[in-house]
């Protein structure tokens, strides 16, 4: 029972991590929210008037390049910044509105003035800036809204990068971040000529490399980073690769599988088969069993040999077996019970067989019993018995493993056993024997007994 118990915890276990594979490992480790298409990216933070794509439209707000739900995001400026944000905003980027930290821009200021926040409605001019007042409202902070759940992230692939080096919109990358310098090219404020002289040579690419070369160039870029980040560049991450690759490495093997037992049976049908089948090439007279007064001649039969030439098998386990129906119809079974490749026929009175296969390889046939009852064995040992092969080359071997009483069974295995079979009278009444087993302990002494028998 133990035994089954942990059976069946094993395969629920496996069954269970192949479902994770397969359907949880790329939602646990690969959840990047969903991604905005590049060409209806809000490219501008500063330019409300950017058409927009019905995604970002919907009850959503864009922030340093992710997208966060408009509610949650307005419940938690008016609760820390006690900040109205209305509908008009809805789908917009409200970056601005965040307090950076640190501030990298604040080197850049000649007057060293605070940060200014202040974004205005880009349906209604009229309508009053946020914050409207500096003594009762503040600047939120990115911190205050670490906690709320992205909808999503807006990408750009190269492409899309490469197209916007110049015109309405510059984009250049840096830290895996697309940023748009278009109002800073209208109006640059950082002097440094380090910098003047590498931000035309990287839009349309990745300056990353370029911007780390100094410390000045690397305060440039973060500054520029904080103020105009719209999105960040398409790619995978680590993540997600390794969910694809288990995804791959698990299709592989499984496909592996598949194929090459479907090539191994096709391969056995096919060609090995029929040569482990195939008749033997030299035939001879032997004495397989006697009786008084009767014998029998067995002939080779060509439908055997023809079925064997076929290319494609025509039956199988199911189909009617035309040898053993012959051999029942000419003897009793236990005198004969199958004949391989041939047909039974009585014909003279001599106790002989004539043109029984010596030639086929002897065969043992092993079958093991615990606690099964006097049907199931039966009908085991009987269908073995019954199988085409001659029964001077076959051996039933059956091993009994303990006294065990099945339920619903009378008696132990090992005494059903020995009741169906016809114990050979040349052999004595066989004694238990010692011998060591593979166990610890008192357990290595073990003691079997073995019958000589003949199954009819």
């Amino acid at each position: 029972m133990n035994t089954q118990v942990a059976l069946c915890f094993i395969i629920v276990c496996i069954c269970t991590l192949l479902g994770f594979l397969t359907f949880g490992l790329q939602a646990a480790i690969c959840n990047g929210g969903t991604a905005v298409e590049p060409s209806d990216a809000f490219f501008d933070p500063s330019d409300h008037n950017t058409p927009q794509s019905p995604f970002v439209r919907g009850d959503v707000v864009i922030i340093r390049g992710i997208i966060y739900d408009f509610n949650d995001i307005a419940v938690r400026v008016k609760y820390y910044s006690n900040l109205d944000l209305t509908s008009d905003f809805v789908g917009r980027d409200i970056s601005k509105l965040f307090l950076p930290e640190p501030d990298y821009c604040s080197q850049y200021l000649s007057d060293k003035s605070p940060y200014n926040c202040t974004i205005y409605s880009p349906l209604s001019p009229l309508a009053s800036p946020i914050p409207a007042n500096s003594v009762s409202q503040k600047c939120p902070s990115f911190s205050e809204i670490s906690g709320s759940k992205q909808r999503g992230k807006i990408f750009f692939n190269w492409n899309e990068i490469a197209t916007h080096a110049s015109g309405s919109h510059s984009l250049f990358v840096f830290n895996g971040g697309v940023i748009n310098v278009t109002s800073y090219l209208s109006n640059p404020f950082i002097t440094n000529s380090d910098v003047v002289a590498k931000l035309p040579l990287v839009l349309g690419h990745d300056g990353t490399k370029q911007f780390y070369s100094t410390d000045a160039t690397l305060n440039a870029a973060r500054c520029l980073n904080q103020k105009y980040l719209v999105g960040f560049v398409d790619k995978e991450t680590p993540g997600c690769f390794a969910s694809n690759l288990v995804l791959t490495i698990s299709l592989v093997v499984i496909l592996g599988v598949v194929l090459t037992r479907f090539v191994m049976a096709i391969v056995f049908s096919w060609f090995l088969s029929q040569k482990l089948t195939k008749p033997p090439t030299s035939m001879k007279k032997s004495n397989l069993l006697s009786q008084p007064g009767s014998s029998f001649e067995i002939q080779k039969d060509s439908t055997y040999s023809q079925n064997n030439q076929s290319f494609l098998p025509k039956n199988s386990r199911y189909s009617s077996n035309p040898y053993l129906a012959e051999s029942q119809t000419s003897l009793p079974l236990q005198n004969l019970s199958n004949r391989s490749s041939s047909s039974v026929t009585l014909n003279s009175p001599s106790g002989s067989i004539d043109n029984l296969n010596d030639d086929s390889p002897m065969t043992i046939l092993f079958v093991t019993c615990y606690s099964e009852g006097v049907e199931g064995i039966r009908a085991t040992l009987s269908s073995l018995a019954g199988t085409d092969y001659p029964d001077k080359r076959k051996l039933l071997f059956v091993v009994a493993d303990g006294i065990i009483q099945g339920h619903g069974n009378d008696r132990s295995t090992p005494d059903i056993i020995v009741e169906m079979l016809t114990q050979d009278p040349k052999c004595i009444s066989p004694e238990a024997k010692t011998y060591i087993a593979i166990a610890d302990g008192v357990k290595q002494h073990n003691m079997a007994k073995v019958v000589s028998c003949i199954f009819f």
